[in-house]
Parts: structure tokens; sequence; C-alpha cells
């Protein structure tokens, strides 16, 4: 089998079916195969193919019976023989470790001790952040889902971020909501001049949103 390409795609099927991102599976052949290892555009060609719902695992037509793979005979053997069952992974904004989960814990509860004995503290706080709008085409239910012994936790996964195009987003926001959010022009840098009409964009939301909020007291 080293010596062929042939077979090659099985083993990327299955890595993909285990929730293996691409540079995941190529890691994992290339400590198989070596310098035999598919190429990337060949790992990723197979990815792209099961993803859009490739029901074969061969490449091009064969003599000979065709080599496919039936999802009932699998889906009967994942779940009688190997007691796994069919779940969907629960999307995270990202993934932490130990430390910065207790770490976050932790300030969210000074945070509520505080709110609790000062009620209005967080009323004149406006406070922002800036994320990248990605476009890309979320994958369905049945994509995301893959498979897990009855003992293991149910999967979670990163949102997804793809590169085909992005916009940055500068968001505003109070105890009460979204406040403002401003879209970064194509081309354009965010720069100290950008930001100030920023800032001037986001008093008059505050004016016109939170009214008497400027006259009381803002901490930006």
């Amino acid at each position: 089998m080293e010596n062929s390409e042939d077979g090659k795609q099985y083993i990327i099927w299955f890595l993909w079916k285990l929730d293996k991102s691409g540079s995941e599976i190529l890691y994992e052949m290339e400590k198989v195969y070596g310098s035999k290892c598919p190429g990337k555009s060949m790992v990723y060609k197979w990815i792209d193919r099961f993803n859009d719902g490739y029901s074969t695992v061969d490449d091009n037509p064969r003599p000979g019976p065709p080599k496919t793979w039936s999802n009932q005979e699998n889906d009967k053997i994942l779940t009688e023989q190997l007691g796994m069952s069919r779940v969907l992974s629960r999307w995270v904004p990202k993934l932490l470790s130990e430390s910065q989960r207790i770490e976050r814990v932790c300030v969210c509860r000074q945070l509520l001790r505080i709110s609790k004995k000062e009620p209005r503290f967080f009323d004149p706080l406006v406070t922002g952040d800036e994320t990248w709008l990605h476009f890309y085409d979320p994958k369905t239910s049945l994509q995301t889902s893959q498979w897990k012994r009855r003992h293991e936790a149910t999967p979670i996964r990163p949102r997804a971020v793809a590169s085909a195009g992005k916009r940055m987003a500068t968001i505003f926001w109070d105890t009460k909501g979204i406040i403002m959010i401003d879209l970064l022009p194509n081309k354009v840098t965010i720069n100290t001049e950008y930001y100030v009409q920023v800032l001037k964009k986001l008093r008059e939301a505050i004016k016109s949103k939170r009214r008497g909020k400027l006259s009381s007291h803002v901490l930006l």
C-alpha cells in the first residue's frame, strides 16, 4: 500500500470522520507515509469532496466493481459493535486553556460581587471591541456531527474562520445592549485619525440611543 496511491483517500476519509482538520490529517499521514505521503492539494481535494457530501471514496472510474462505502453498514458497526453515537459538536467562541478558564471565572465572580454591592456600578460603562467578520458558508448540522462513545463528553469546536473575505467591525455597547457597529471600509486602515471619527460617531450614537447618559457620566 505504501507504494501505491490507492487507498490513501480511505485514510483521509477516516481521519475526516474523526473531525481532524486538513493540517492534522496531513500531519498524521506524513508520520506514516513519509516522503510517499500524498500532497497537500490531494488531501484538501478529498476533504472538500467529503464536505460536499461525496458518497464514494474512489477518485476516477476504474475497472471492476466500484469501491464505495455504505452509511447504513458503517452506522451499524459504530452503534452496535463499538457502542458509539452520533452527536453535534457544541460551538464555542474559542478554545481556552484550563488556566484561562479559571481566570475568567474568577474575574466574573469578582464583578458579580461588585454589582451586588453597587447595582448601578456598570451603568456609566461603555465598552468596545474589534472583530473580523468572515464570509463563509457554514457547514450543515450533518457535516459538523461526529461519533463519540457513551462515556465521552460532547465534543466542542471553535467557530469556523474562513478566508473567502472579511471586514473589520468595531462594536460598542453598554449594559442595555449594542450602541453602535462601525464597519471598516475596504482598503482602509485603522489609525488615529480614523478612530477619532469613530469616537465622534459613537458620541452621536450615545446621544441618540442613550439620552441623558453623556450628561450623567460615561466611562469608555
